[in-house]
């Protein structure tokens, strides 16, 4: 740490005593790096630094290599020389900001906190610490000038820069303000030690009073929110969640306009902003299982990308003769060639797939792709192939009436997700609405056009339960959770079926959102993540192995017959129990939320703990800093 220059040090010459080192007159302190604030502000920025360094950063006897695969340390023969590189790394570190100036030093933390809301992961923490250690350093030198506490303008001057406070001059300056700016003030006003305004869409039963009676409990994105105060109004279109609960409203999303759509949500938050709004759109009509056989590849779209991707003249790959026996078409089959991930050592992708998901924005909101990637199949294209042959569907043929009814599923599922979309474009477009998440299972909702102008955040439901929330990441429990895995062994036993696991499904999730930068999504469990923690497979000790179609996982689970949670409770839907949002994934973006309006209740703070354990598993690189 560096010490105070007004604090007397001894210095000693090569032939005089010791003696008292005073600042010479005119020396720029500032400059100098010297100042008082400054040295004050340095010791915050080191503080937070180190807080972003591994435990036991400093001390080789502490020092373990960690194996990614176990996260076990790994001792191996170079363990000493590489803790001393790394020691030596992070001091360096550390000594770029000692022999900043104070010029240098504020510039560095103005760059930084310059990012906070487009930066993610260790860059985004050290941009809120930038904010957090700019902000003390203000407070510092207005106290010690003035002896009153900081308080910034629209131009971001000191209030002691101001010769007066009168009328006048705040007329003025509110004049001189540009929209933006007074709408930040504005906002600051409403939040600070004020409620979020949180509209939770198909909020289904996490969000209804009926998950507070056992076998259910806490669950749903909404619920964290509300517990903590905050003004959450849920919306769905059973009318048995209800339960007289009057921040609760049956509602169809589809009825009437998107203008008027939006007009209710606002006039139901007094005129609004909306801070954030939630949906759990049904999964059904995008699921791989489910309707999958009621969607087609767009030829047209799939031939442009593939072109963009190969280049202008690349024709699309052919199927082999056994490929087309089975209905494939060339444009499925370069559809079908490599995944979301598939990218060369450039950066460059190898797929549609990835092509497309390097196009969507990783933060705030961006520019759609304007073409169709699936659409829905007509019945007959539902009922035969290409060849006029029957489709086969449960090892039966699909009649006419299974075809309307799958193809008239698929259509409300693309039409709810177009209203979403439409909704959340609106708000934003009205500059009501701060960020969103539209959550679904990981699968064709990705692709869906009206949606690829989003930000994808992929990850598992296990991440959002226990054992993995403990036993991985380390997070506190929190009690009266609905714990999933528990509820299906439950069910099964009452029905005479054979018990098993109690572990959660791993269910694979896509959330397709603007979140502020404070929030941190958990890493994926499973294949293409963590899938080997402390020597043990991920699956089969922190979530349920739970293979298509089986019935120990999320198919298998149940509803509740009328009566089973009180005398008078109503039937609850399989549908509702199974899509149930895990309780601490909503309790996430909440306080990410809080975070970003400056809403401090002072807890634990789920998204810090997150960010932690990546950076423990990621190791740190100079340039980062």
């Amino acid at each position: 740490m560096l010490e105070d220059p007004d604090t007397p040090t001894l210095s000693f010459g090569e032939d005089a005593e010791a003696q008292e080192d005073q600042p010479e007159v005119g020396v720029d302190l500032m400059d100098s790096g010297g100042d008082a604030c400054c040295i004050n502000s340095k010791n915050l920025w080191e503080e937070a630094v180190i807080e972003t360094f591994p435990p036991g950063w400093d001390d080789p006897a502490d020092y373990n290599l960690i194996n990614p695969e176990t996260g076990q340390p790994d001792e191996s023969p170079l363990r000493d020389q590489a803790a001393l590189q790394s020691i030596e790394m992070y001091n360096q570190i550390l000594e770029k900001y000692r022999n900043m100036s104070c010029d240098q030093f504020r510039e560095e933390l103005e760059g930084r906190a310059a990012g906070v809301p487009d930066l993610d992961g260790l860059d985004g923490s050290l941009a809120i610490a930038a904010h957090k250690v700019l902000q003390a350093w203000d407070e510092c030198v207005q106290e010690s000038m003035f002896g009153s506490a900081v308080t910034e303008d629209d131009d971001r001057m000191l209030l002691s820069d101001r010769q007066d406070d009168n009328p006048f001059d705040v007329a003025w300056a509110l004049m001189k303000m540009n929209d933006g700016t007074r709408d930040a003030l504005e906002e600051f006003d409403r939040n600070v030690g004020g409620k979020l305004n949180w509209a939770s869409l198909y909020s289904g039963l996490g969000d209804s009073k009926l998950s507070e009676h056992e076998p259910l409990g806490l669950a749903g994105f909404g619920t964290a929110a509300k517990l903590r105060g905050h003004n959450v109004q849920s919306f769905e279109i059973d009318p048995s969640l209800k339960q007289n609960d009057p921040n609760y409203h049956i509602d169809d999303i589809m009825s009437g306009s998107v203008k008027d759509k939006v007009e209710q949500l606002l006039e139901i938050f007094d005129g609004g902003p909306i801070d954030f709004i939630s949906a759990g759109t049904p999964c059904k009509a995008f699921s791989i299982g489910g309707q999958n056989v009621a969607w087609k590849i767009n030829e047209d779209t799939i031939q442009h990308f593939w072109r963009e991707l190969k280049g202008p003249d690349a024709e699309l790959p052919e199927p082999t003769d056994k490929e087309r026996a089975e209905g494939m078409t060339p444009s499925m089959k370069a559809w079908g060639k490599g995944g979301p991930n598939s990218f060369n050592r450039k950066g460059e992708p190898t797929s549609i797939k990835a092509l497309l998901m390097g196009k969507r924005p990783t933060q705030g909101m961006g520019e759609r792709l304007g073409r169709p990637t699936f659409e829905p199949k007509t019945v007959d294209e539902i009922m035969f192939d290409e060849e006029g042959n029957p489709r086969i569907y449960n090892k039966k043929e699909i009649t006419e009436d299974a075809a309307q009814s799958m193809r008239d599923k698929t259509l409300l599922g693309e039409g709810l997700a177009t209203r979403t979309g439409d909704v959340i474009d609106e708000l934003y477009n009205q500059r009501q609405l701060g960020h969103h998440a539209v959550e679904n299972p990981r699968a064709k909702l990705r692709y869906h056009e009206r949606l690829t102008g989003m930000p994808l955040h992929e990850t598992t439901g296990a991440s959002y339960r226990n054992p993995a929330a403990a036993g991985i990441f380390g997070l506190k429990p929190t009690a009266g959770e609905f714990d999933m895995g528990e509820y299906a062994n439950m069910r099964a036993r009452e029905r005479g079926k054979p018990s098993f696991s109690t572990l959660p499904p791993q269910k694979a999730t896509d959330l397709l959102a603007n979140l502020p930068s404070t929030f941190q999504v958990r890493p994926f469990l499973g294949k293409g993540g963590i899938d080997r923690w402390n020597g043990q497979d991920v699956a089969g000790n922190y979530y349920l192995h739970g293979p298509r179609g089986s019935m120990t996982g999320i198919q298998g689970m149940p509803g509740l017959k009328a009566n089973r949670l009180f005398p008078g409770s109503p039937p609850v839907d399989a549908f509702h129990v199974r899509s149930l949002a895990p309780f601490q994934m909503g309790n996430d973006i909440t306080h990410a939320l809080e975070q970003h309006h400056g809403i401090h209740p002072g807890d634990q703070d789920p998204n810090e703990v997150i960010r932690r354990f990546m950076r423990k598993r990621n190791p740190t690189t100079l340039d980062q800093f």
